[in-house]
């Protein structure tokens, strides 16, 4: 761990249209994506996504490419849904 270097992560993307809940970004887990349901690798951020007003909710995690398109969809169901291209 002393070699390692670590240097903080700036999102991406402004984390807007998620009013209530909580958001964190961090190094992939090797979780599934709740959208593509892929592995978010290591050298990848996973966005998590934590229902704020329910203790006992699941947390999502996202691929930032997939939070991206979860989010526009959620703001614009009648626009997108969330699940076209990549």
């Amino acid at each position: 761990m002393a070699n390692e270097q670590t240097q903080p992560r700036r999102m991406p993307t402004p984390l807007t249209g998620v009013a209530g809940m909580k958001l964190w970004a961090g190094k992939g887990s090797g979780a599934r994506c709740a959208r593509c349901g892929g592995p978010i690798a290591s050298p990848d951020i996973e966005y998590e996504l934590a229902p704020g007003a329910s203790p006992n909710a699941s947390h999502l995690k996202f691929h930032v490419r997939c939070f991206d398109k979860w989010r526009v969809a959620r703001e614009h169901p009648d626009h997108a849904d969330g699940h076209s291209g990549n």
